[in-house]
């Protein structure tokens, strides 16, 4: 997770990671509307170091780790 927090929380985008910053008011929904659009498109991305795990599955982990809940659409 440290490579997305280092991308995403340092440039301010995810407020309440684990790197700092504020968490989100309980309870917080994100509605990701053409969820399956974005995973398609960033299906060769994956920030692990194993290239095993997805991109988007790891911003959906990151995103349920500082309490946010997602429903994909």
């Amino acid at each position: 997770m440290r490579a997305i927090c280092s991308s995403w929380c340092h440039g301010g985008s995810v407020r309440g990671c684990p790197c700092g910053g504020d968490f989100p008011p309980a309870p917080f929904t994100l509605v990701w509307h053409d969820a399956e659009v974005a995973r398609r498109a960033l299906a060769a991305v994956t920030v692990d170091t194993a290239g095993e795990t997805p991109y988007v599955d790891d911003v959906l982990r990151l995103l349920a780790r500082v309490g946010i809940t997602v429903e994909l659409r």
